[in-house]
């Protein structure tokens, strides 16, 4: 809730409280099975209405997260930044009034790699290449001053390729690319378009 005040006045503003009708707590844990400390767990609801409930919470030295939210309908992920990790899959649960619901998240480890160049104007250029999944999986990377980039993924999950950049303040991106493993590495090059974004140069004030 946020309240704007101007200078020497008041404002009333009512504050309405909304119950909190049950409980998400669960494990996140490594590709080994182990506890995964400090991942960021995300928890957005599915409802469709103007104000949802979007909650997000580290994990602790046990792996253990806990969220007190209203009951409805939820997807629950989590995120770590590890180019050899992939994000656990997604999962939706319903909260019931004064439940507990129970779920584990588990990071998966990435088993091949799509490599490739980005181009702009037919040359290689550095950019932010990010790959996400329908399964929840997601890894990004930056590729060299060349335009040569790595990315691990999962196998057996289709994946969607994209790339970004800013060039002399107008923004240049990639279509974006399915692909599937199958079991073996790939190499997929990129090619940076002009968008219609245009990114305004960037200006410091000091103010006494």
């Amino acid at each position: 809730l946020a309240v704007t005040i101007s200078s020497n006045s008041s404002v009333n503003q009512d504050i309405f409280l909304k119950p909190l009708g049950g409980i998400v707590s669960g494990i996140v844990n490594r590709p080994d099975g182990k506890p995964f400390i400090g991942a960021l767990v995300k928890i957005s609801e599915l409802a469709l209405k103007n104000e949802k409930t979007v909650l997000s919470m580290l994990t602790d030295a046990n792996g253990v997260f806990r969220f007190f939210v209203p009951a409805s309908k939820y997807l629950v992920t989590a995120f770590f930044s590890d180019n050899d990790l992939i994000n656990p899959e997604e999962k939706r649960i319903e909260v019931q009034p004064g439940k507990l619901a129970n779920l584990n998240l588990a990071f998966r480890k990435a088993d091949y790699k799509v490599r490739g160049q980005v181009k702009l104007f037919g040359s290689g250029t550095n950019a932010l290449i990010w790959a996400w999944s329908d399964k929840g999986g997601y890894v990004e990377t930056k590729s060299g001053t060349q335009g040569n980039y790595e990315l691990k993924l999962k196998d057996g999950e289709e994946w969607h390729l994209k790339t970004i950049k800013d060039f002399s303040g107008f923004v240049y991106e990639s279509d974006e690319v399915g692909m599937v493993l199958n079991g073996a590495d790939l190499v997929q090059d990129l090619s940076l378009k002009p968008t219609l974004v245009y990114l305004p140069p960037s200006q410091t004030r000091r103010f006494l």
